[in-house]
C-alpha cells in the first residue's frame, strides 16, 4: 500500500437522522453508528443531536470520505427554562463551540480533554485503506481540521 500524506481533515456536521445501526468491524466487534436516512425533523428542546462524517484531503488532491457517519454528538442546549424561540446568539455560539470541542475530543485532538477509549477515526482509516492509502491515527490527529456545519446542523443548533 502507498504511503500518502493527508493534507487536511474535514468534519462535516449534519442533523442527526435519529436512525442508528450496528456495524460489525473486521475484528468482530460491533460498532454503533448513525446511518444517514431522512426522518422528520424533531428539534429536542433540551438536547442538540448532530452527526459527524469525516473526509480526508490527500496531498495528491484525492478526497476520501467514510462510508458511514463516524460519530454522533448529543449536547445540552444550556438554556434551562427558556423557550426554544428565545435562544440567544450567545447560546448559539456556546453550542457551536461545544460541538467543535466534542469533535476534537472524539478525535483525540485536544490533550486537555478526556480521551475516549476508542477514537472515531476507524471509518476514515478504513476508507483510506480501501483506496490504497495507509495512515496512522496520529497522522490524522496531526492534520489540520476544518469543521463544516451543514445548513441543517446550523438550524438544529439555532432551534
Amino acid at each position: 500500500m502507498a504511503r500518502a500524506t493527508v493534507d487536511r481533515i474535514i468534519a462535516r456536521v449534519t442533523q442527526w437522522s435519529g436512525v442508528q445501526v450496528l456495524v460489525q468491524e473486521d475484528n468482530g466487534d460491533w460498532d454503533q453508528n448513525d446511518q444517514s436516512a431522512f426522518t422528520e425533523r424533531r428539534c429536542a428542546p433540551d438536547k442538540l443531536h448532530v452527526s459527524v462524517r469525516l473526509t480526508a484531503l490527500t496531498a495528491d488532491g484525492a478526497s476520501v470520505t467514510s462510508d458511514r457517519e463516524d460519530f454522533g454528538i448529543t449536547l445540552p442546549r444550556h438554556v434551562p427554562g427558556r423557550h426554544r424561540s428565545r435562544l440567544t446568539a450567545s447560546a448559539i455560539e456556546n453550542l457551536t463551540r461545544d460541538t467543535e470541542e466534542s469533535i476534537n475530543q472524539m478525535l483525540g485532538r485536544d490533550p486537555k480533554l478526556h480521551r475516549p477509549p476508542r477514537l472515531a477515526w476507524g471509518g476514515l482509516i478504513d476508507a483510506l485503506v480501501g483506496t490504497g492509502i495507509v495512515v496512522s491515527e496520529q497522522e490524522l490527529i496531526d492534520a489540520p481540521l476544518t469543521i463544516e456545519l451543514s445548513p441543517e446542523a446550523r438550524a438544529e443548533i439555532a432551534c
